[in-house]
């Protein structure tokens, strides 16, 4: 299991340090699920409407947190609401809205593992 948490931070550290704030363009991730595409631009219109995308976004960015738990013992979404993570993503993505909600997702995570 902890290999497994280690892996999580791995690829969460690699992806995070990769997308510089400068950088227009993300790199390819291989998503799986519900989420997996969507853009930024797709979550602030469906915001509210689509509970399903909801619980998607919240277990990725859980278990990104949980890779990084494992690794660091800080909790960084232990400050989190559901209503923080809303405000958090829709000002990210009014500020970057062809960015993927899996990128948005990863640097809200890593901003509160500071």
């Amino acid at each position: 299991m902890r290999r497994i948490g280690f892996a999580l931070v791995v690829v969460a550290a690699a992806l995070a340090g990769t997308i510089s704030a400068a950088s227009a363009q993300a790199p390819r991730l291989t998503m799986i699920g519900l989420g997996a595409g969507v853009s930024c631009s797709e979550w602030v219109a469906n915001v509210g409407g689509d509970e399903a995308l909801e619980q998607w976004a919240f277990g990725f960015a859980s278990a990104i947190a949980a890779g990084a738990q494992l690794e660091h013992g800080t909790d960084p979404l232990a400050k989190m609401t559901a209503e923080s993570l809303h405000a958090w993503l829709r000002d990210y993505c009014h500020q970057h809205p062809t960015s993927p909600l899996s990128v948005a997702l990863i640097r809200l995570v890593f901003s509160g593992s500071r």
